[in-house]
């Protein structure tokens, strides 16, 4: 077998050694004998050799290797660390362009809701009420003390069915179709489910026997898109309502003219002394409840109602109630946003998950509200008392 030079020299420190095979040696013995540089090469012991690295320079070259590594892995962690807020800033332009979600313009409001969180778990009644804005409150509350017992009555215009004249809330034709015929208005009426109107038998009857849908229903007549109308008597004669305006009609305290919005004018003309009379107690009662803030101008309202709110609080403190966990459902823009917390509330003892939603401005907190998703009545009964309000037993 014959080798190139090239290979021998690469065997010569090998065969030098003799640690290379029988077969290499002989092939490198043939080479020497007939090649006299190879043969030189090996006499003048010009063999390389490798190169000894001492321990200290093998340390420094792996230190070297893993600040080379360590030098990467910070490039990669400040890569991610720009990506992220990018990131964040997309997921937040998005949300504010869909009006929910975290974004620019409610981070203020967002924060507002976990501040006053935080204070209930503290139980620091003070700093809670100052995250309430009362500011739509005071508007409410001096709107509700100027108005007259006629603000109370609802705006009414008369018109004309089966050559009558009937009395229907302003607005309650709106939706329904212009220009239409006698016929045409009480058969929309019915096909659009509307609750709050008074249908007299006689149309009642022609409109829905074409139909063939009248079965009896437990006294009622049951239509085909399932609306159960029940007859009702009244002093000029019989007229339908829908079983919403029914129930209530049943289950209710009040006037015809609390469940719906159409009837014929002498029943209207008989029943408006009675809600005169109303309209004008409802006015006194009012006052008689805002009585304290009547002469009130708004800082002076804002000062009163953080008082009266912290103290609210104190008695829901006092009552052995506690706040915890404060979590972060989501946050939707109405009129303003509207922010969903998920707390824990502790009577005694027993756990309650609370839903506490936030109607928010960038003033405060303007409306809240809360339910509890339990079973606790002690629960429910309280909660009015975190709603920033008058109460209605302030009346002295």
């Amino acid at each position: 077998m014959k080798l190139s030079c090239e290979i021998v020299q690469d065997l010569l420190p090998l065969y030098q050694d003799e640690v290379c095979s029988p077969q290499s040696r002989e092939a490198v013995e043939q080479h020497l004998r007939e090649c006299d540089y190879c043969t030189a090469l090996l006499s003048c012991r010009e063999i390389p050799k490798p190169i000894a690295i001492s321990p200290k320079k093998e340390e420094q070259a792996v230190r070297k290797s893993f600040r080379k590594i360590k030098h990467r892995w910070w490039l990669s962690i400040l890569a991610v660390a720009m990506i992220l807020p990018v990131i964040g800033l997309s997921i937040m332009i998005r949300n504010e362009y869909r009006g929910e979600g975290i974004c620019f313009s409610n981070l203020k409001e967002l924060w507002t809701c976990y501040g006053y969180l935080d204070a209930l778990e503290a139980q620091d009644s003070v700093k809670a009420a100052s995250y309430i804005d009362f500011s739509p409150l005071y508007l409410e509350y001096r709107e509700a003390i100027e108005m007259k017992p006629e603000d109370y009555l609802a705006e009414m215009e008369e018109i004309q069915l089966n050559g009558e004249p009937w009395m229907v809330h302003e607005g309650f034709l709106d939706g329904l179709g212009e220009d239409l015929t006698e016929e045409e208005l009480w058969r929309s009426i019915l096909d659009s489910g509307r609750e709050d109107a008074m249908i007299p038998i006689e149309v009642f009857h022609e409109l829905v026997w074409d139909r063939g849908d009248l079965p009896l229903s437990y006294g009622g007549y049951r239509m085909d898109n399932g609306i159960c109308y029940f007859p009702y008597e009244t002093q000029l004669g019989t007229f339908m309502l829908h079983e919403g305006a029914w129930d209530r009609m049943n289950e209710k305290d009040g006037y015809l003219s609390d469940h719906v919005s159409m009837m014929p004018k002498p029943l209207y003309d008989q029943l408006e002394p009675l809600l005169w009379e109303r309209a004008q107690q409802w006015c006194q009662d009012t006052r008689e409840r805002l009585w304290q803030i009547i002469d009130l101008d708004e800082a002076a309202f804002k000062e009163y109602m953080e008082n009266l709110y912290s103290k609210q609080l104190d008695d829901l403190f006092g009552k052995g109630f506690r706040f915890r966990e404060n979590h972060y459902r989501s946050i939707y823009k109405f009129t303003g946003w509207d922010a969903d917390f998920t707390v824990y509330a502790e009577l005694q003892g027993q756990e309650e998950r609370l839903e506490i939603s936030f109607f928010c401005n960038n003033e405060g907190i303007n409306h809240l509200y809360a339910n509890d998703t339990g079973t606790g009545q002690v629960f429910h009964n309280q909660l009015d008392l975190l709603t920033p309000r008058i109460p209605y037993n302030t009346v002295s």
